[in-house]
């Protein structure tokens, strides 16, 4: 216990424990990890400088990762957070939670949640492996919310622990956009989206879904534009606050991150809950002209001769059996929701 750096009620016997920021583990989709007291997706002085909800929420670790190796049959986590966020239509696994995924045949799968009882200082689980010992490619997903300070990830003592496999491009995919982006309102972190395609597809990324506070400022884009990225999928039409401010600000964006990257695929999606929003008295009519300025967006720049854009329509992105299933509240996805926006937004990708 004694080189434990925190109080813990897990049973730490024949354990060791080291903070996700030390080697061998690696962190993906973070801000310069291993040089902040937190974990964040950004700069703090873009992120205050963009606006109040961007500056309170760039600490959530939406799209963090960790990935490793090792042979321990046991896993634990202990997690310290500043706050735990929790909201009534989201699951406290899913806002605040940590899942685990092993690589099984080539791809990681599910492997557990730690459940999330909130403590003073935030959470803690243990996680066990069945069967004999072996090596395991490991891979933890961050929370999608709460402001985490430190994560310490336990293993038994005289276990491998090595760096793990990489991601197939060294340059991330990058998604902008609302709380959906962000990962509200998946039952855990690892169905999210964004989650779902990089697991389909072995390719990293970085979340820079904000709930409420994506609205398309010009310091965000130019943030963006100066990141190395493999394809850029731009989702913030919820978080504009009128189609006015839309028009205003899409094509502006989108040209300030094409100046910089022109042969970088972009992805513009318009928001999925196009016609549930119907039923909570959301006008069909705002939801189209959104759609058709961010359509606007797409088909100008292919007049221009751009070759490496493509649209995708919200409308289709809940499409198939129960689609009034796809959301928690009639915006937000559920699991199903966003797995059929996975595989929609994915194959673009």
């Amino acid at each position: 216990m004694s080189s434990i750096p925190f109080t813990t009620a897990l049973d730490t016997e024949n354990f060791y424990f080291k903070e996700a920021r030390e080697e061998p583990f690696d962190i993906y989709g973070l801000y310069k990890p291993r040089e902040t007291s937190y974990y964040c997706r950004m700069p703090e002085e873009i992120a205050v400088n963009t606006n109040p909800g961007v500056a309170g929420l760039y600490k959530n670790p939406a799209g963090g990762r960790i990935r490793f190796r090792t042979d321990s049959s046991r896993i634990a986590i202990h997690l310290e957070a500043s706050y735990m966020y929790a909201a009534s239509h989201f699951t406290k696994i899913g806002s605040s939670g940590i899942d685990v995924y092993c690589e099984v045949d080539g791809k990681y799968r599910f492997a557990g949640t730690y459940l999330n009882e909130f403590k003073d200082f935030g959470h803690e689980g243990l996680i066990t492996f069945p069967g004999e010992k072996q090596i395991r490619e490991v891979m933890i997903h961050m929370p999608n919310y709460n402001c985490v300070t430190n994560l310490y990830i336990g293993l038994d003592e005289g276990s491998l622990l090595e760096h793990g496999k990489k991601y197939l491009s060294d340059k991330p995919i990058v998604y902008y956009g609302s709380s959906i982006t962000q990962g509200g309102c998946s039952s855990r972190p690892g169905n999210a989206y964004t989650h779902i395609i990089s697991i389909n597809n072995n390719k990293d990324f970085i979340n820079l879904g904000f709930s409420g506070s994506a609205k398309g400022e010009e310091i965000m884009a130019n943030y963006i534009a100066g990141l190395e990225m493999s394809a850029f999928v731009m989702d913030y039409d919820h978080n504009a606050p009128n189609p006015e401010h839309l028009e205003a600000t899409h094509e502006k964006f989108f040209k300030i991150i094409r100046e910089k990257n022109p042969a970088l695929p972009v992805v513009f999606v318009s928001k999925p809950d196009f016609h549930t929003a119907y039923y909570r008295g959301v006008s069909p009519v705002d939801s189209i002209r959104r759609r058709d300025i961010i359509y606007r967006t797409y088909i100008n720049a292919v007049n221009s001769g751009d070759k490496f854009v493509k649209f995708i329509d919200g409308s289709s992105l809940f499409n198939g059996m129960n689609s009034d299933a796809c959301t928690v509240d009639g915006c937000h996805p559920n699991d199903l929701g966003f797995m059929r926006m996975a595989e929609v937004i994915g194959l673009s990708l």
